[in-house]
């Protein structure tokens, strides 16, 4: 299992495969790009199976799979009980969307056939 990397607080997210879908325990997930304010990375992680997590609209994490690509990363967890760490906020996210509200990121997170849209914000 992946561990969070020591000194950054973490958001855990928990994904559990249910017979009718997938369910998430944190909707949204919060994270912060300041270290003394709040959580600065999200951890996902299914007990019963491995699981995709992907953002297509943009994301306030960096893409470390495809650099060429870095404001949609997706993460794998190749089996149950494998988490994924997201990493830190980037440095260039906003956090205030055009409403003057919380900006909201929406992700897929797909195991198997199922698929769940959540969302995540960044706060200041």
């Amino acid at each position: 299992m992946a561990e969070p990397k020591e000194g950054l607080a973490t958001e855990r997210v928990g994904i559990t495969n249910i017979g009718t879908g997938i369910v998430v325990d944190r909707e949204p997930f919060r994270v912060s790009k300041k270290d003394d304010v709040g959580r600065l990375q999200v951890q996902w992680i299914c007990d019963t199976s491995g699981f995709t997590v992907e953002f297509t609209h943009g994301s306030p994490f960096a893409n470390p799979q495809d650099p060429a690509n870095p404001k949609n990363p997706v993460f794998r967890s190749k089996g149950p009980g494998e988490a994924v760490l997201s990493g830190r906020v980037r440095a260039d996210v906003s956090y205030d969307g055009p409403d003057g509200l919380r900006k909201t990121y929406k992700y897929t997170v797909t195991i198997g056939e199922r698929v769940i849209d959540p969302t995540g914000q960044v706060d200041p």
